[in-house]
């Protein structure tokens, strides 16, 4: 395992490497076009994390990936990647194979920034999104299930459509340079919670849909596999047959 940082020094245009955990040899290389050359990295690891390379050092580098502002930020770019999974879960119990998640996730965040951005609101932004989500999940739908399409390819023409489509219409609109702000939502702090160390910051300072995300979650969990609505809704997906079958077994007179 090793993980590898390029920093670049301003004043000499030369690019260092440095290699973690082991901080092993430091490689730097020399501008482009003249001879690479490679000094012989220190054998003390407190020689190396006391030099810098344009401002930053090895404590620096693991001191981030051991603060709470990492982990916090990670739980909150996972709730795109919860809400997405949920759907797919459902998709894929109902018989239909979705591929096409990170197309239709790009169609959803930009119509969420149009929207945020034209109307102001974070909670009209969000309808956006859905609404965008769900034209490109309409699509799939038409395609594979009444068009009886492939749902491989449909999946993959959905993803490419949606990223060329998005890349496209994100700079006719806003640019390439400028650096857009849209209205969005505040962080909700769990009165109690939210200051235990560590764990508040990260779990009990999120935004609404991260408390979303995990009760949607949960919620499907209990009615897949705890409920008789859920066992009929597997078996079906399953087995035509055996739906049948529970279906009269979990029957009202039974």
């Amino acid at each position: 395992f090793c993980v590898c940082f390029f920093f670049k020094d301003p004043a000499t245009t030369e690019i260092y490497t440095l290699s973690l955990p082991d901080a092993l040899p430091i490689s730097r290389h020399s501008p482009i076009g003249t001879a690479d050359h490679v000094d012989q990295a220190p054998q003390s690891r407190q020689r190396v994390a006391r030099r810098r390379w344009g401002g930053v050092t090895v404590d620096t580098i693991v001191d981030l990936f051991v603060s709470t502002a990492f982990f916090a930020s990670a739980v909150r770019l996972a709730v795109p990647i919860i809400l997405a999974g949920t759907g797919e879960v459902i998709s894929e119990r109902a018989g239909i194979l979705n591929i096409g998640l990170e197309g239709m996730m790009l169609m959803g965040a930009f119509t969420g920034v149009v929207g945020a951005a034209v109307t102001g609101s974070p909670w009209l932004g969000a309808l956006a999104a859905a609404l965008g989500g769900m034209a490109v999940a309409a699509l799939h739908g038409m395609v594979v299930i009444r068009w009886a399409g492939d749902q491989i390819v449909s999946g993959i023409a959905l993803n490419l459509g949606a990223l060329g489509l998005t890349t496209y219409l994100s700079r006719l609109m806003f640019g390439t340079t400028q650096q857009l702000v849209v209205a969005h939502f505040e962080p909700i702090n769990i009165p109690g919670l939210s200051t235990i160390p560590f764990f508040g910051e990260v779990l009990f300072r999120q935004s609404p849909f991260f408390y979303l995300a995990v009760a949607v979650a949960v919620i499907l969990s209990i009615v897949l596999f705890r409920s008789k609505p859920g066992l009929r809704w597997r078996a079906r997906s399953e087995e035509r047959r055996v739906g049948k079958e529970c279906r009269s077994r979990w029957s009202p007179d039974h």
